[in-house]
């Protein structure tokens, strides 16, 4: 396995089929998606795997913090860490996944 699960979960969800990747295509995106999210908070992250990731409902998430916070606190820390994500100044990260053409496209090609 490369890089830790949250990054790997988050960003592959996004991207889908991850079976057509090397080694090094998936340490990468792993990369990548580990400086995209590299100033959230921890708290932030684990909500973020949670509900991408693992698909958990906003109840599950507060019942399973060790502070039991209401699903609307866990919606707005959510809501709160995706706008940061989309920030322009993260957003660079995402470049080399954006403009990347997996190496098994270059082999039909020839």
């Amino acid at each position: 396995m490369i890089g830790p699960p949250p990054y790997r979960d988050i960003f592959f969800g996004i991207l889908g089929d991850r079976m057509c990747l090397t080694i090094h295509e998936e340490a990468l995106f792993t990369d990548c998606a580990r400086r995209w999210m590299e100033d959230l908070s921890a708290r932030e992250k684990t909500i973020l795997t949670l509900r991408h990731g693992a698909k958990m409902s906003f109840e599950m998430i507060g019942q399973r913090d060790e502070n039991l916070v209401t699903r609307e606190r866990i919606r707005q820390i959510l809501r709160r860490s995706e706008r940061k994500l989309r920030h322009p100044a993260r957003t660079r990260w995402l470049y080399p996944v954006a403009t990347y053409t997996p190496s098994w496209v270059s082999r039909v090609r020839e």
